[in-house]
């Protein structure tokens, strides 16, 4: 006679079992998945962000629709209750990350016009304040502490776009760059930096 353990793992790895031979469970196991992978790699290789703030309305729309898509697909497979809830919650969880860098994604290439440098004038609180109407006040808190080193009313360009999805978003890298140039400066003593 086998332990009482012996016969939970047994019924748990046949659950797995179903799970993966079930056609159903392996497009919701690889689409949990491809959703987080997508969401890391495509995070790395995006230069831009959302100049408005982040969308919370429309990411946890997407993360709706991914969780309840998953619980359209997993009820044809054989899981317990607990399995069936969790893993629409997971792949909604993972829609909900893909999303982050996905609109920015879609919305980069549904725009006609690209890029376009805009001035914006820097506030005292740190906001970036457009000179034109209709653009979008920027607030960046990951680069505070880069913004304290100039004074209040300092005008900088900042290269922003507006999509097909119809938000407004930002290039990142002139900002990096400059921030990583000013750090090296620093450290060289105030040595000037010439960029080619």
């Amino acid at each position: 006679m086998q332990p009482a353990d012996d016969h939970g793992r047994k019924g748990k790895r046949l659950r797995e079992d179903a799970f993966f031979r079930h056609p159903a469970g392996i497009l919701v196991a690889v689409s949990i998945v491809g959703a987080f992978a997508y969401s890391v790699a495509e995070t790395m290789l995006l230069s831009e962000t959302y100049a408005a703030g982040f969308p919370w309305l429309k990411v946890g729309a997407i993360a709706l629709l991914g969780a309840g898509a998953g619980l359209l697909v997993v009820r044809k497979v054989p899981l317990p209750g607990r399995e069936k809830v969790a893993l629409p919650i997971l792949l909604g969880v993972a829609a909900g990350f893909a999303a982050y860098p996905g609109l920015l994604r879609i919305n980069m290439l549904t725009d006609d016009d690209g890029l376009r440098s805009e001035a914006f004038r820097q506030a005292e609180d740190l906001r970036l304040v457009p000179l034109k109407e209709n653009l979008p006040v920027i607030r960046a808190p990951r680069y505070d502490h880069y913004w304290r080193t100039f004074e209040t009313g300092r005008i900088h360009e900042i290269e922003i776009r507006k999509g097909g999805l119809g938000f407004y978003q930002y290039d990142r890298a002139p900002i990096e760059t400059a921030m990583l140039l000013e750090e090296i400066r620093r450290r060289l003593g105030g040595a000037t930096i010439e960029v080619q």
